[in-house]
C-alpha cells in the first residue's frame, strides 16, 4: 500500500511539473521571473545570504545597487528551475541536440583515451539539474554523487529524472568504492564542489579571495588515482542550454600530501570561480558558502 501511495504522489508531482513545463517560452520566462522577485521580496534571510555571498566575493567590484540586482536576477534564475525540469521531462533522446550544445566535448574525450576514468569537476551553476541530460549526449557512461532525497515520492521522481538519459546514480553515502570500481572501468563520476563542508571534512583554500571550507574527498580521490580532472557546467545562453567542458586540470604532485590536497583543491575552486565571474547570476548564492569558520588555533 506505501509503495503504491508512493508511486500516486509521485505521478501527481510529475504531472505537475509537466504542467508548469509546457508553458509557452515566453511565458514560462514570465512567470518564474515574477515568482523569483516575489521570492526576492518575502524570503529575507536567503536574500541576506544571497546578497552577503555577492558583497564577500565581489568587494569593491560592484556598487551596492549592482549587488541588489545582481541578488534579484539570480532568484529568477534559481525559479526557473522547477519550470526547466518540468519541460525536459516532455523530451526525448532525440530532442537533445535540438537544446542542449556542448562545448569543449574534446577535453572529454583526451580524457578518456587515458582509460583512467575521468572526474568531473562541477557546481550549482545555471541549470544543474539538466546536467542529466548529457550522458545521452555523449558515448561515455557517467555517475553522479547524490544525496537521497528524505521524501520517497520525490526521491522516486527524481531518480527516474536523472536516469532517463542514461546517467548512472551513486548515494553519497559509502560512495567510495562504487567511484573508484567505476573509474577503473573507464567511466566518468560528476561531483559538486561548490557547498559548504564541517571544517573535520574540508581544507581550508582560496575562493573569491577569502579561506573556503571545501571537502577533500574530490582532491584525494584524483591524487589516489591520477584520474583526469574535467569541468562540467551547465549554462543558459541566448535561449539555449550549454554544457561546457573545461580543459583537463593539472594534477600537483610534489610528495607532500597535505600541500598537494591544497594545492589541488586551490585549483578546483578556481575552476568553479572562474565559471562563476563570466556567469555570475547563475550561481546558487543563496547557499552559504563561506558558512564554516577557519578554527581559531590554525
Amino acid at each position: 500500500m506505501i509503495i503504491v501511495m508512493e508511486r500516486l504522489v509521485s505521478g501527481l508531482i510529475a504531472m505537475a511539473l509537466r504542467l508548469v513545463g509546457s508553458l509557452p517560452g515566453p511565458v514560462m520566462l514570465r512567470v518564474s521571473s515574477f515568482i523569483g522577485d516575489l521570492w526576492f521580496a518575502v524570503d529575507r534571510r536567503h536574500r541576506t545570504v544571497a546578497m552577503d555571498n555577492l558583497k564577500r566575493a565581489f568587494k569593491d567590484e560592484l556598487e551596492p545597487a549592482e549587488i541588489k540586482g545582481l541578488a534579484r536576477e539570480n532568484f529568477r534564475q534559481l525559479a526557473r528551475l522547477v519550470f526547466e525540469i518540468g519541460w525536459s521531462l516532455t523530451l526525448e533522446k532525440r530532442d537533445l541536440p535540438r537544446h542542449v550544445r556542448l562545448e569543449g566535448l574534446e577535453h572529454v574525450h583526451r580524457a578518456f583515451a587515458r582509460k583512467k576514468g575521468v572526474l568531473f569537476l562541477t557546481a550549482h551553476m545555471g541549470s544543474w539539474e539538466l546536467l542529466t541530460l548529457v550522458p545521452g549526449l555523449i558515448p561515455y557512461t557517467v555517475h553522479d554523487i547524490y544525496r537521497p532525497l528524505d521524501f520517497p515520492p520525490l526521491e522516486r521522481l527524481f531518480v527516474g529524472f536523472r536516469t532517463r538519459f542514461g546517467l548512472k546514480l551513486i548515494a553519497k553515502e559509502g560512495a567510495i568504492r562504487k567511484m573508484l570500481k567505476a573509474l577503473a572501468r573507464n567511466e566518468g563520476v560528476a561531483i559538486p564542489l561548490d557547498q559548504s563542508v564541517r571544517a573535520r571534512d574540508g581544507v581550508f583554500v582560496d575562493f573569491f579571495g577569502e579561506p573556503t571550507c571545501t571537502s577533500k574527498g574530490f582532491g584525494y580521490i584524483a591524487m589516489r588515482t591520477g584520474v583526469p580532472v574535467v569541468p562540467v557546467f551547465m549554462i543558459r545562453e541566448k535561449g539555449r542550454y550549454v554544457v561546457i567542458f573545461g580543459k583537463r586540470i593539472p594534477l600537483f604532485s610534489t610528495g607532500d600530501t597535505q600541500k598537494d590536497l591544497v594545492l589541488n583543491t586551490t585549483a578546483y575552486n578556481r575552476a568553479i570561480e572562474a565559471i562563476i565571474r563570466r556567469y555570475p547570476s547563475q550561481w546558487f548564492w543563496v547557499h552559504n558558502r563561506w558558512k564554516t569558520r577557519v578554527p581559531a588555533d590554525s
